[in-house]
């Protein structure tokens, strides 16, 4: 009923027909009737920036900060016409408090934290995979990868709180804009030097929770690159992030990081940089920070 207020009694009407007649075929675990209702809630969110920001609550799990919802929302360019951080961060929660309306967000346990039932996830989740080819895999080893064809049609691939400790050697995703890996625990992951070389697409990369000597050196190749999430994590050199020009967003929080190097200072266009709880952060090289003339938002 939420969904269709202030609809026409057309839409009333043909909403019903959805509900009376569900596919039988939807997600598995998640009953016919319930998954038409939700569906039918995410068919009549106000708006194409309502519906993306609540398919990207979906790739981040179904309990989150705020915070980071924002720095991926940013870097896919959901807000577009929007030129003021502080703009773009009241705009968004505007968007998730009307998302909690329509009951497919709750209240986490914070203000600054969202969570969404779990039914509710299941079926965003089977409607990201279905209309936005997204691979998705939470709290599982992960095994196998998309065969070549589904590769090179993904716009996402997630994989939440899982266990991965190889990489192929190179994949081809020649639409894909969102990768988040989160390990369940730190573990050294082998990734190879040219992953990102058939990833030319990628807007946003978080990497959370890996120890990481030195970045794949194919990351200075993403010219697309907005948001680069390096949070919780055990770093080594990470001068090669200032290829990286086109960056607004970069973010270190709760990582072992020891130094900033110079490098960075190329990053012109930074807009966030976040150092929060960055204990082991021991040398900033002069200048760097006062590189970044476009910086909005420093968080330490």
């Amino acid at each position: 009923a939420r969904a269709l207020r202030n609809k026409s009694l057309h839409e009333w009407k043909n909403a019903l027909r959805e509900l009376q007649t569900p596919s039988v075929v939807n997600f598995e675990g998640v009953p016919a009737e319930t998954y038409s209702s939700i569906e039918l809630s995410f068919k009549y969110l106000k708006g194409e920036q309502l519906k993306k920001i609540f398919l990207l609550c979906s790739l981040i799990g179904n309990s989150f900060w705020f915070t980071d919802l924002f720095k991926y929302s940013m870097g896919l360019g959901i807000f577009q016409g929007v030129n003021r951080m502080v703009d773009a961060r009241n705009k968004l929660y505007a968007l998730v408090h009307e998302l909690r309306d329509s009951c497919l967000l709750l209240e986490g346990d914070s203000s600054e934290q969202f969570s969404m039932h779990d039914v509710v996830y299941d079926v965003v989740v089977s409607i990201a995979c279905r209309d936005q080819h997204v691979f998705l895999v939470r709290n599982e080893v992960v095994w196998e990868w998309p065969d070549e064809d589904a590769l090179k049609k993904c716009s996402a691939i997630s994989l939440l709180n899982s266990s991965i400790h190889e990489v192929s050697e190179e994949f081809e995703c020649l639409q894909l804009e969102f990768l988040h890996i989160s390990q369940n625990t730190f573990v050294e992951v082998n990734i190879p030097d040219n992953i990102f070389k058939g990833m030319k697409t990628l807007r946003v990369i978080d990497l959370t929770r890996m120890r990481l000597f030195s970045l794949p050196s194919s990351i200075g190749l993403l010219a697309n690159l907005q948001t680069l999430c390096l949070d919780q994590s055990m770093l080594g050199d990470i001068a090669i992030i200032g290829k990286l020009k086109n960056l607004e967003i970069l973010s270190f929080l709760n990582s072992d990081i020891v130094r900033l190097p110079g490098e960075l200072g190329q990053l012109t266009k930074l807009r966030l940089l976040d150092l929060t709880d960055c204990l082991q952060l021991k040398f900033i090289v002069p200048n760097v920070l006062s590189s970044f003339t476009r910086l909005e938002e420093l968080y330490m």
